[in-house]
C-alpha cells in the first residue's frame, strides 16, 4: 500500500490517530524527527489543542488539510515554523493585529492566544472558508477574534474573486491571472484597510499578516495611512512572480526605516534591498521600535543585496 493511501487510512480512523499522537510527540521530544512527507497526510478530523511555548493555547478543528495535519502531529514546528516563531514573538507585545487572508485562522489564533486580550481582525472573503474560520474562533471564546468576511484592496466596494473550488481553498484571488486552470468567479465585498480602521475607530495597529494571492500591492495601497501613523510590523508573502510594484512598495518601507528580513528556521537575514524570493516565502518588514529581544536574537546575518 502506498505511503499516502496508508496515511489517509490512519487519518480517517480518528481514534487511531489520537493514540499514535502521544508516542509520536514523545519521540520528537527525544530529538527523533519523522518525515513530513508521512505526517502531512495524517490527521484527526476533529478538535485538538495547540500549545504555544511560553504560554497560551487555542483549540482548532482539523478538516484534514495538510496545514492542520502538520500542526496536529508536530505542533508549531509542523507548518512554516520560520514564520510562526517571529509571528508569535511579535504578537506577544501586540494589542491590535490584522490577519489579512486568514483562511481557517491559524495565524489569527496564534496571535490571539499569544497575547490574550489583544484584538485580532481576521479577513477572509471566501464564505465557505470564513465559516470554518468563524467556527474556530467560536471554539475559543476567551480570545478576541473578529471575522471580517471581506477581501482587502485599494478601494472599498465589490470585486470579482476567482475561486478554484474544492473543500480546502488556499489560493482564491482577486487577480484572475494568478490562478491557472479552472476557476469560478463571483462577487465579494472589498474594503480598504484604512476605511475599515476609521469606521471601527481603531487608531493603532501593531502587527499585520498579508497573504492575498498576488494582489498584495493593492492591499498596501489601501493601508497607507496605517503604515504612516502606526508603523506596524508586517509579514507578507513574496513570490518569484510578485509584481514589480509590490517590490517597489516594500523598498519604500525600507527607505522609511523598516528592516527587511528573509525568514529562515531559527534565524532571519536582513537585506538592504528588497529582492524576489527564489521560492514562495514570507518576509518580515519591521521598524526598529518594534523589534523585541527575541526577534533581535534571530537576526544572524546582515548583508547588502
Amino acid at each position: 500500500m502506498e505511503v499516502r493511501s496508508s496515511a489517509r487510512w490512519v487519518r480517517d480512523k480518528t481514534i487511531i490517530g489520537d493514540v499514535l499522537r502521544t508516542p509520536w510527540r514523545a519521540l520528537r521530544g527525544l530529538g527523533v524527527r519523522l518525515p513530513r512527507t508521512l505526517y502531512q497526510h495524517l490527521g484527526s478530523r476533529g478538535i485538538f489543542s495547540v500549545s504555544i511555548p511560553g504560554g497560551g493555547q487555542f483549540r482548532w478543528r482539523s478538516y484534514g488539510h495538510v496545514v492542520e495535519n502538520c500542526v496536529y502531529w508536530d505542533g508549531l514546528q509542523g507548518y512554516e515554523p520560520e514564520s510562526v516563531e517571529p509571528w508569535v514573538a511579535l504578537a506577544r507585545r501586540a494589542r491590535v493585529v490584522l490577519d489579512i487572508g486568514a483562511n481557517t485562522g491559524y495565524f489569527a489564533l496564534l496571535a490571539a492566544a499569544a497575547s490574550e486580550g489583544a484584538a485580532v481582525y481576521a479577513f477572509e472573503p471566501v464564505s465557505r472558508v470564513a465559516a470554518k474560520l468563524r467556527a474556530n474562533a467560536e471554539l475559543n471564546p476567551n480570545l478576541k477574534i473578529e471575522i471580517v468576511e471581506k477581501a482587502v484592496g485599494a478601494e472599498t466596494g465589490l470585486a470579482p474573486i476567482f475561486d478554484p473550488g474544492g473543500v480546502h481553498c488556499y489560493s482564491a484571488s482577486l487577480d484572475g491571472a494568478f490562478l491557472k486552470g479552472e476557476k469560478e468567479s463571483y462577487s465579494v465585498s472589498v474594503v480598504r484597510v484604512d476605511d475599515f480602521l476609521s469606521e471601527r475607530g481603531v487608531r493603532n495597529v501593531d502587527l499585520v499578516k498579508l497573504d492575498v494571492e498576488g494582489l498584495e500591492d493593492s492591499a498596501l495601497d489601501g493601508m497607507q495611512e496605517l503604515l504612516r501613523t502606526s508603523r506596524p510590523a508586517l509579514m507578507i508573502e513574496v513570490l518569484q512572480r510578485s509584481k514589480d510594484r509590490l517590490l517597489q512598495q516594500l523598498q519604500e518601507l525600507v527607505s522609511a526605516g523598516y528592516g527587511y528580513y528573509l525568514l529562515n528556521h531559527g534565524s532571519m537575514v536582513r537585506l538592504e534591498r528588497v529582492e524576489r524570493a527564489g521560492r514562495a516565502r514570507n518576509v518580515l518588514l519591521c521598524p526598529p521600535e518594534r523589534l523585541c529581544d527575541e526577534i533581535k536574537a534571530r537576526i544572524s546575518v546582515s548583508r547588502a543585496s
